[in-house]
């Protein structure tokens, strides 16, 4: 985790330096003091700042150059599996907590 987290901050910083409007709109930033250490408690509200950023810069980008559809640039759409309508509700199981140490 150590090893990350200078290159996030790194990567947010410049996010935020830049002129780019749409890296005002984030849902939450984050604090990035000198003495940030990403942990199993923090790792994923910083990393969703991140993504964030990254998601609005594509959008952008696909935007700027007219492309069809830019809104969805980031999904995947041909690696997402077609919608069954015949299948009827998703049943879920949530895991046992026997089955973790």
């Amino acid at each position: 985790m150590a090893a990350i987290t200078e290159s996030v901050r790194n990567m947010v910083m410049l996010f935020n330096s830049s002129n780019f409007q749409g890296m005002q709109s984030v849902s939450s930033h984050q604090d990035y003091d000198a003495d940030l250490k990403f942990n199993e408690n923090n790792v994923t509200t910083y990393l969703s700042e991140l993504e964030e950023y990254v998601t609005h810069l594509i959008s952008f980008l696909f935007w700027r150059h007219n492309e069809n559809n830019f809104q969805y640039a980031s999904l995947d759409l041909d690696g997402m599996k077609k919608k069954d309508f015949e299948q009827g509700p998703p049943t879920i199981e949530a895991p046992n907590t026997n089955d973790f140490p």
